[in-house]
């Protein structure tokens, strides 16, 4: 530093004429040319003399010099929007003048997206900021839980102008309503589509059991039950898939293919219900039931399509059996082409025929043998007793008291009368000879 006051007011003086080189130097300017054009007189006499010049003294800067300042506070400088300035040494180099350009710190301003107040921060919640303007924040309204289900999304809500709140306004966001089986979606927001409301008649992808056949023929036989799934809409079921339904009844199989509990009881090929039993004969016409011959029976076959062998049936014998008084070959008389013995018709007379003519006097008209058979008949001109008995039997007269005709096809029923073969047997008897 100079410590000439005389030099240092000439350099002051001559500071705006002269070259600043001259100062910096130490060279001495042309100070009368300074005084003349500073309006200083060139007779002024000098003042050396420090103590009673205020302008002899130390320089605090050099004049024109310019240095960075920052009057912030300490550790602000460069943060956010802080930085500093620039100020310039005075031309007497006395000291610097204000600081120009900085920014010191001020009021966070919610409104900007710097650190307004160089906290290292921006918009920090202590300054009363809720968001950044320009910026915008997911928002929703709806029910917990139901945003990004079905139909229901979020929307977004802007920040406000001022930074310090968000608009009221939930753009773009979808909340649940009253589902609707109108359409496909989720109009509820419940995670499921179409499973109540107007128009909805079940829930899509549900399930139910189905049977097209007729009643009472569901779980009977092969007839089962099938299935049929919701329409995607919800507004009924589509087809039943999978029942199995009665079919025409064929014997070509044993499976009750109608469903209806029976197998094979009617339908293509069948001729009887399997296991059913049938009356059968298999003797020549006109002999059942004649005779000894009777019928039998025979059972279905497990398919139904025809009956076995005819079982039990009694047929016509190839002959007779002389002296059985059987019509063994169901032509409706017995021993015919025999030689009919008293002893075929014997056990009749006696049933029949008595007591009152199997006991009494030999004068009587009896059988109780052979031989009183074949004594004369008292009211029979000219006939044994065994051929009286015979006429009285045919004209109703005997036996007695059995309200007979005579006639075996007007006397069926009655117990006490002789039947189509008793009269055979007694006619052939007579016929012959009434043999013993």
């Amino acid at each position: 530093m100079l410590h000439l006051r005389s030099f240092a007011r000439r350099c002051s003086l001559a500071l705006l004429l002269l070259s600043s080189s001259a100062c910096e130097e130490n060279v001495a300017p042309d100070v009368d040319a300074a005084r003349s054009d500073a309006g200083v007189p060139l007779d002024a006499p000098a003042r050396d003399d420090a103590s009673d010049d205020p302008d002899a003294r130390t320089l605090a800067c050099t004049p024109g010099a310019v240095e960075t300042c920052y009057e912030g506070p300490s550790g602000t400088r460069d943060v956010g929007a802080c930085v500093a300035g620039t100020h310039t040494c005075a031309i007497d180099g006395s000291g610097f003048g204000a600081c120009t350009g900085q920014t010191l710190p001020r009021a966070e301003d919610c409104a900007t997206a710097i650190d307004d107040d160089c906290d290292g921060t921006v918009n920090e919640s202590e300054a009363g900021c809720v968001c950044t303007p320009g910026t915008s924040t997911s928002c929703y309204g709806g029910p917990a839980g139901s945003a990004g289900v079905g139909i229901c999304v979020a929307g977004t809500r802007a920040c406000a102008a001022d930074g310090r709140s968000y608009v009221d306004a939930c753009v773009g966001e979808v909340r649940p309503s009253s589902e609707t089986c109108a359409n496909d979606a989720d109009d509820d927001c419940d995670g499921a589509v179409n499973e109540e409301g107007e128009g909805c008649a079940c829930q899509p992808g549900t399930t139910r059991a189905c049977y097209a056949g007729p009643a009472g023929t569901e779980g009977v036989a092969a007839c089962a039950a099938g299935e049929q799934a919701c329409l995607s809409d919800g507004t009924g079921y589509g087809d039943c898939v999978g029942d199995v339904l009665p079919e025409p009844e064929t014997c070509a199989n044993a499976v009750d293919d109608d469903c209806d509990g029976a197998i094979n009881e009617d339908g293509d090929g069948c001729a009887c219900a399997p296991g059913s039993t049938s009356g059968c004969y298999t003797g020549p016409p006109g002999t059942q039931g004649v005779g000894v011959c009777s019928a039998g029976t025979q059972t279905c076959d497990a398919l139904g399509t025809a009956y076995g062998a005819c079982v039990g049936e009694t047929l016509p014998a190839p002959s007779e059996t002389c002296g059985d008084g059987v019509d063994d070959d169901c032509d409706g008389t017995p021993d015919d082409g025999c030689a009919v013995r008293y002893a075929t018709i014997q056990g009749m007379l006696e049933s029949l025929c008595g007591p009152c003519h199997t006991t009494g006097s030999a004068s009587a008209l009896n059988v109780r043998d052979y031989a009183s058979t074949q004594i004369a008949a008292g009211s029979c001109a000219g006939m044994t007793q065994g051929a009286c008995m015979l006429v009285r039997i045919q004209n109703g007269t005997m036996p007695r008291g059995g309200v007979c005709t005579g006639d075996p096809t007007l006397d069926v029923g009655r117990p006490a009368c002789l039947d189509a073969d008793d009269h055979a047997a007694l006619q052939a008897w007579i016929t012959g000879g009434q043999l013993p």
